[in-house]
């Protein structure tokens, strides 16, 4: 019954599915640059990298929970899928929720919010000015208008490489091969 699972077809639900997982990973974005609203005294540095790291985590749960979600309905609407074919559905809708999510950064680091890079660079800048030499702040000048495409790059690279992971294990869960069926 594999056979009847087109690529195209595999291809739309993966679509649908990264707008969601996509959309679930702007949503914590949009919420850590909430807490750049916080006061920027030591309670609330204190209180932004608490808050932080409990945000990434809740993300990084509920993005696993979803692409398994987003999974399990795939096996749901075609049971005669093969563990192959469900890791490929999963890594697609990994790879489409990373176009979006990158995306998303390339934009609000373009044209939302393009002093946020540049306050960035400021503060690495004022750390390690003493520790590099006149070749190596040139060099970080220069790098500067090129990490809104490095980041976009970068994050599509993570985001696809641990949604192929976090596929692979999760169609190894819900998907068991029979070693006899042909």
């Amino acid at each position: 019954m594999t056979g009847e699972i087109s690529g195209k077809t595999i291809w739309d639900s993966a679509g649908k599915g990264g707008l969601i997982l996509g959309g679930v990973t702007i949503g914590f974005m949009a919420l850590s640059l909430l807490l750049e609203l916080l006061p920027d005294n030591s309670v609330g540095t204190f209180l932004t990298t608490i808050l932080n790291f409990f945000i990434w985590a809740a993300k990084l749960f509920c993005c696993v929970y979803v692409l398994f979600a987003l999974m399990r309905k795939f096996t749901l609407d075609f049971p005669g899928a093969d563990r192959a074919t469900v890791r490929k559905f999963g890594v697609i809708t990994c790879f489409m929720s990373a176009l979006i999510y990158s995306a998303f950064t390339l934009i609000y680091f373009l044209y939302l919010n393009p002093d946020a890079l540049a306050e960035s660079f400021a503060a690495a800048t004022d750390a390690y000015s003493s520790m590099l030499d006149s070749n190596s702040m040139e060099a970080l000048e220069q790098m500067q208008g090129k990490m809104p495409a490095i980041m976009f790059f970068a994050n599509l690279v993570y985001c696809t490489l641990f949604g192929w992971a976090a596929s692979a294990i999760i169609a190894s869960r819900l998907v068991k091969d029979d070693p006899f069926k042909q």
